[in-house]
């Protein structure tokens, strides 16, 4: 009887832990899924967008605005309608964080490249004399809304990177009520001009921020 009393007891405390663990993911799910009305929303056209040669403040995500159509062979302007290389430095005091796009995918698949390089945002973050480490980025769908979610460390320097091979539409940046958010811009001396081959249009990785 002592044996199965033992054993019974044991099951109750792994049914007890189950249970616990359960709970806690489920609270941990739950404040994860925050509703949009958890959060305030910047629209990116507001932000600083790094990565162009051209500003258009009609266009914010394009490389090569629409006034160069005819004046530049139709494959430049054709992929210069991607955000390819585009991005923004951010600090935010937020500890939750929430990145919501819309795109037109390019109309034709590279089978080098997975969607999430394709038609992701990537976020990266550093801290002060340390190296840019890689956070996140999502599974994207071809049509409607676009979400990452995460978690952030308010000590660190953020990058966001845009979408390589297709066309952003909209870009939003959900942070926690009353926190703040800024963008950090580059030092001047510190951009260069570059261009050549797919190598430049970011052929083949698998996230944008390693183009």
């Amino acid at each position: 009887m002592q044996r199965y009393a033992h054993l019974t007891r044991n099951r109750l405390a792994v049914a007890l832990a189950v249970a616990v663990v359960g709970i806690a993911a489920k609270a941990a799910e739950n404040t994860a899924q925050r509703t949009p009305e958890d959060f305030d929303w910047i629209d990116c056209r507001t932000l600083k967008i790094e990565g162009r040669g051209f500003d258009a403040k009609d266009e914010p995500y394009v490389r090569v605005p629409k006034r160069f159509v005819g004046k530049v062979p139709a494959p430049i302007t054709g992929m210069g309608r991607h955000a390819t290389g585009l991005n923004f430095r951010f600090r935010t005091t937020s500890r939750k964080l929430v990145f919501r796009w819309k795109i037109v995918p390019a109309p034709w698949a590279d089978p080098l490249i997975c969607p999430s390089g394709l038609q992701s945002v990537a976020l990266w973050g550093k801290k002060d004399g340390e190296d840019w480490q890689f956070v996140s980025k999502a599974h994207p769908k071809k049509e409607g809304d676009n979400e990452l979610r995460c978690g952030w460390d308010v000590s660190r320097l953020g990058l966001v990177y845009l979408p390589m091979r297709a066309e952003v539409k909209s870009l939003e940046v959900g942070i926690e009520k009353g926190k703040t958010f800024e963008v950090v811009e580059r030092n001047p001396s510190d951009r260069i001009v570059h261009y050549g081959t797919s190598i430049v249009h970011g052929g083949c990785v698998s996230q944008p921020g390693m183009m």
